[in-house]
This record gives structure tokens, sequence and C-alpha cells, in this order.
């Protein structure tokens, strides 16, 4: 769902369609002061909060049981000492199910751009929201920031995924050819204003 590169190389917005010039911890880089615990409507136990050193096993775990290029947890470990990584989880601490993460999200603030360079969610809560919120709460973030535009990239394929980002604004500027392995497949690349609300558009 979000762009497969190393987290350590510096971060890039749609490089191969829209070139930037700034990258690292350049002066364009947005400081973020971090963001609260919020929890998810409807799951009292669940809620997104900002990433932490001790939540990097359990966000390894998932992200190699998500994707066939898996992040290294030194990647992730690193990824919180940047001031332009922004990184949360889903947490559910409640009844009924194991407690513990059940999704992570990694995007960038650059400037007055970002984006969306990972996202997943455990099989056992796919479909209940978690995505949603953990996309609802880096739009809320990059709004608040000032940020004109976050860029992600998608299958073409996954219906799914591209009705939940174009209820929340995101419109499509372009493809990249054979971006995914393992089934190869071309990626949409989506972009976000920050124009239209999930409660704007009814989702």
């Amino acid at each position: 769902m979000g762009e497969r590169y190393t987290p350590s190389d510096p971060p890039r917005t749609a490089s191969a369609i829209y070139p930037r010039e700034v990258c690292g911890a350049e002066k364009g880089v947005m400081p973020l002061s971090g963001v609260a615990s919020r929890r998810l409507e409807g799951a009292s136990g669940l809620r997104v909060r900002p990433a932490l050193r001790s939540d990097i096993a359990a966000i390894e775990a998932l992200e190699r049981a998500s994707f066939s290029d898996p992040w290294s947890a030194s990647s992730f470990r690193s990824s919180l000492d940047r001031p332009e990584v922004h990184m949360t989880v889903a947490e559910w601490r409640g009844e009924g199910q194991e407690s513990g993460v059940v999704g992570y999200m990694v995007a960038w603030f650059i400037g007055h751009e970002g984006e969306i360079a990972n996202i997943a969610v455990s099989s056992g809560w796919q479909r209940r929201g978690v995505g949603a919120a953990l996309l609802d709460e880096v739009l809320a973030t990059g709004r608040a920031a000032g940020v004109d535009a976050i860029y992600l990239e998608v299958r073409a394929s996954n219906a799914a995924a591209q009705a939940l980002y174009a209820g929340r604004g995101f419109l499509a500027v372009g493809m990249r050819q054979r971006y995914y392995s393992d089934p190869p497949e071309d990626a949409l690349v989506l972009k976000w204003e920050g124009d239209l609300s999930p409660a704007d558009s009814g989702a």
C-alpha cells in the first residue's frame, strides 16, 4: 500500500513524477510536535498514538507478515529519531482479543509536502476501521502542520484501498509501471491537497 524503500534513505515524495530538491534533514524539514493518543470511534479499547521504541518488535512482526520486502527493525528504529518522520500505531487494549499493536503508519513531512510511505493492519483487524483511523490521523496532522499535499502509492487493482483514499480526497495524478513485485503490478500515485475531509466526503 505504501512506498517500499529503506527508511534510512532520504524521503521522497512521488519523485518520479514530481521531482523534489529538498530531502533528509535539510532546512525544509517541518518540525512536528507529535500526536496525542486518539481513541477510535466505536471501539473503546482501540486508539491511535505515536509509535514508541517499545513498539518496534510488534511493528516489525506486522511488517513481515504484510510485505514481501519488509523493512528491518533497525530501519524503523532509526526512523523514530528523524524529525521529518511521523510514525503512529493503532493499539488495542481491551477484552476479547489479545492486547497490542494491530496497525501502524509511517509518513514523511518535508517542507509543505508529505508522503505516506507505509501502512499495515493486522489480518484480524482488517475491514474494521483501523486503516481509516490511521489515515485520518495523519491527514489531520498534516492539515494542522500546514502541509499542502500528501502523496501515496497504491496497487492499481486494490479497489477497496482506492475507495478509502478517494473518500478522503485523494486524486490520481500518475502511475508507476510495474512498481510492485510479488506479484508485479503498476502503482497509482495519489495526491491529497487537504481540501476534502471524511465528513465532507460522507465516508
